[in-house]
């Protein structure tokens, strides 16, 4: 059982106000004080401080705090393994980003499941930022994104790396000729929903070109790939995407690549878990095996 004063501080670090972490624990608010003084106390160090009337974390707060997500969540999975002892079956239950777990995971779950039959496998599709929370949160033993996430604060191995391209419908005016970002702004723009590693990855491109999705003539927000690719084809406008999504509309010649000058960009489809779960070591055959796929 997680000491409920780990509880309260975990919720602090989060809202960064004791008026709306004694509203989330439905407890006062000089409790919630008492539940900091408490560790400080424990730990004989400083936790929290203010700078220009904000709650800041110490370096000791930050590294409780660490140390206090992965406590969260492994205190999770040991209720699991106990509530599970009379399962013989291994369980793996993980989050995945949709690129990956759509159009990158699926082949190689299969021939992992052919090699080791008697292991349950739970895979959640969600975005980059609600699958750390989960992550967190000890929902989830690990997550697999394409998107941006803090190194220092996770750990993390590299799954694999893919190309991440511009693509349009056949016949369209763009397929034939050598693009620029002036070029591209004048289409329509289809695009995933915030929050999303997809999404994240074409805003920091264009910030790095001194563009950003208003520049577009306009935009089309979706959370679902197929139909993104549906209206591109229908020639309602231009997408990004990785590679793999699209693999099978390019041999099909259905959708083709744009060329567009100087864009050659590669990303990372990265392993993300919490530095101190002490379970790490049972997935990392899994791990392995997915990489080596």
């Amino acid at each position: 059982m997680l000491d409920y004063r780990i509880n309260t501080f975990l919720d602090l670090c989060d809202t960064r106000s004791y008026t709306r972490t004694s509203k989330n624990l439905n407890i006062t608010q000089p409790a919630v004080t008492q539940h900091i003084q408490y560790l400080e106390r424990q730990y004989n160090v400083e936790l929290v401080y203010y700078k220009n009337k904000s709650l800041s974390l110490t370096a000791e707060g930050e590294k409780l705090y660490q140390l206090a997500l992965a406590m969260k969540a492994n205190n999770k999975k040991i209720e699991e393994a106990m509530t599970g002892l009379h399962n013989h079956n291994i369980k793996i239950e993980f989050g995945s980003t949709l690129t990956i777990g759509e159009y990158v995971l699926p082949k190689k779950i299969t021939e992992y499941l052919i090699q080791y039959p008697r292991t349950n496998i739970s895979m959640l599709v969600d975005n980059t930022t609600s699958l750390l929370k989960k992550l967190e949160d000890g929902e989830i033993h690990f997550a697999i994104v394409e998107g941006y996430f803090d190194k220092e604060k996770y750990g993390h191995r590299l799954l694999q790396k893919s190309e991440f391209i511009g693509v349009c419908a056949k016949n369209h005016s763009f397929e034939t000729r050598e693009l620029t970002f002036e070029d591209i702004i004048k289409e329509r723009l289809i695009i995933r929903e915030q929050g999303s590693g997809t999404r994240d990855i074409l805003e920091t491109i264009l910030h790095e070109n001194n563009w950003e999705i208003n520049s577009f003539t306009s935009y089309v927000e979706l959370g679902n790939f197929n139909a993104i690719k549906e209206l591109v084809k229908n020639h309602m406008g231009i997408t990004f995407v990785y590679k793999e999504v699209v693999e099978k509309d390019l041999l099909d010649n259905t959708l083709s690549p744009l060329r567009i000058r100087d864009f050659d960009v590669v990303r990372e489809f990265n392993i993300v878990y919490l530095k101190d779960d002490i379970f790490r070591i049972q997935y990392e055959e899994f791990w392995n095996f997915l990489s080596e796929t």
